[in-house]
């Protein structure tokens, strides 16, 4: 069961709308007096984005955050500067930044003052919010009064916003939030297992537990927790969307169908919830109703996760040529994709040319990406409920194939051979790079590399102009081994 929770692929930010998403980042904290209360600097960001999500404001939710850290490598304590905090807020999408240190008051170590700003990272202007004191045992008052601060700036105007009834101790707050700040799964279910015991009204802590669970492959546990979550605003959404999640883990492909369709009738992820229907469908052998959801799921939303899927039903359907054309597609804007990269050199060493086309693309895949597993692809599931990082946009490869154009038309090879090699290693999955990379080694009358490059192009694009250039150097090397043989 663990498998399949690992290979659902779990994201939110691929293709759909991030513009104007605030992201709330831990907290620096002054842990000269006190360095067990460096939780305080996550618990702030954890209130901060609960509180902005309650209140219908577009934000990244702490798991989300946590995510951003964990693909970051910063570790806790953390200490991140601003300029880091602004660069990686910008990386990931975002469209303003809450940044803020913890200090100690005036030398006493109950006493905390709270500094936050308010970045905005189109204009990189940042607004200082009034500063929040207090003693260490008001921490709830505190955490409630530098929302309301940033809550104000965030609309420019008087607002009494809402904030979470998160009905759990102090105590119980602080174990909870020293709970997300362990990494290791089994370890984490522990602590917050034994918190949800101690802390049964707090919807918050339920549904960590849950996902905890979940995480370790539990997912009747889980299920049993997810029942006891409220209807509310923040979790109604979740807790029927991991119920349909916890239903297909047990194998129970029909029930998780059900739920997943009774959900559809008016959740606002309907992209994934006709992404995960197509998946079902495809793994019941259903190919014209998984078809018809990843086709809707596609529409709504394009992602290389949905690609992927659709890649899996085209290959299934033994539709080779538009599976690679899809995946080409793909991979042609967003070169580092990892799944899509996996299924492209799985396509590469089961082909009849493979002895030809693997050398022309092994020099710029990682290594790791060739090594196969014999077992059947499973489709990947979409969910609300996390995000990472999805591979860049390649915006970089195009000027350097340019250069290197520009150079072979000069006559200049040697420089336009490098150049071609550097927008291939940015990106070999453009058919136009290697073109220009034949035509540079039939100049210099290397026929056998000029063919593994051009028989790359027409892989990728089976045009007329690639085919005749195929064409060209057989009889280019055919003609020089006559050459050859009379002199």
């Amino acid at each position: 069961m663990k498998q399949i929770w690992m290979m659902i692929l779990l994201v939110f930010a691929c293709g759909r709308a991030v513009s104007a998403r605030t992201l709330v980042f831990p907290l620096q904290v002054d842990g000269k007096s006190h360095l067990s209360w460096q939780w305080l600097g996550r618990a702030f960001s954890y209130y901060l984005s609960l509180s902005l999500e309650l209140n219908q404001e577009a934000v990244f939710r702490d798991d989300e955050i946590h995510h951003i850290l964990q693909e970051e490598r910063i570790r806790f304590p953390y200490t991140v500067t601003k300029a880091t905090a602004v660069f990686l807020a910008q990386r990931y999408g975002a469209s303003r930044l809450v940044w803020g240190n913890i200090e100690y008051d005036g030398g006493d170590a109950s006493q905390i003052r709270v500094n936050l700003s308010l970045i905005d990272l189109t204009s990189l202007t940042s607004r200082p919010l009034p500063s929040t004191r207090g003693h260490f045992r008001d921490l709830f008052q505190l955490l409630r009064e530098s929302f309301g601060h940033l809550l104000k700036a965030s609309r420019s105007a008087p607002a009494n916003g809402q904030v979470p009834a998160l009905r759990v101790s102090p105590a119980g707050f602080e174990q909870l939030i020293k709970g997300l700040l362990v990494n290791e799964p089994e370890k984490r279910l522990e602590l917050l297992d034994r918190i949800a015991t101690q802390e049964e009204g707090s919807d918050y802590v339920l549904w960590e537990t849950a996902r905890a669970y979940m995480e370790n492959g539990d997912f009747t546990a889980a299920e049993k927790v997810l029942q006891k979550l409220r209807e509310t605003v923040l979790f109604k959404d979740r807790r029927d969307f991991f119920l349909a999640y916890a239903a297909l883990a047990s194998g129970q492909l029909d029930l998780a169908a059900s739920r997943f369709q009774e959900f559809s009738l008016v959740t606002p992820y309907r992209s994934e919830v006709a992404n995960n229907l197509g998946a079902i469908a495809l793994m019941k052998g259903d190919f014209p109703r998984a078809d018809a959801y990843f086709q809707e799921g596609i529409t709504r939303k394009r992602c290389s996760e949905s690609v992927f899927n659709l890649v899996l039903l085209r290959q299934r359907q033994e539709r080779f040529d538009d599976a690679l054309r899809l995946l080409v597609a793909a991979l042609e804007k967003s070169p580092e994709e990892d799944m899509l990269l996996r299924v492209f050199c799985r396509i590469l060493v089961g082909h009849p040319a493979k002895e030809t086309l693997v050398p022309a693309f092994e020099s710029f895949i990682p290594g790791d990406f060739w090594k196969q597993e014999e077992r059947e692809l499973d489709p990947l599931l979409l969910s609300p409920l996390e995000s990472r990082q999805g591979g860049k946009t390649d915006t970089a490869s195009y000027g350097v194939y340019v250069e290197a154009r520009n150079f072979f038309l000069e006559n200049r090879t040697d420089a336009a051979s490098e150049q071609i090699n550097q927008a291939l290693d940015l990106n070999p999955f453009v058919a136009d790079y290697h073109y220009l990379l034949s035509m540079i080694h039939l100049q210099q009358k290397r026929y056998d590399q000029a063919e593994t490059a051009i028989g790359a192009a027409v892989f990728l694009k089976p045009s007329e102009e690639n085919r005749q250039l195929l064409e060209k150097i057989r009889a280019s090397r055919k003609d020089a081994g006559t050459a050859k043989r009379d002199g």
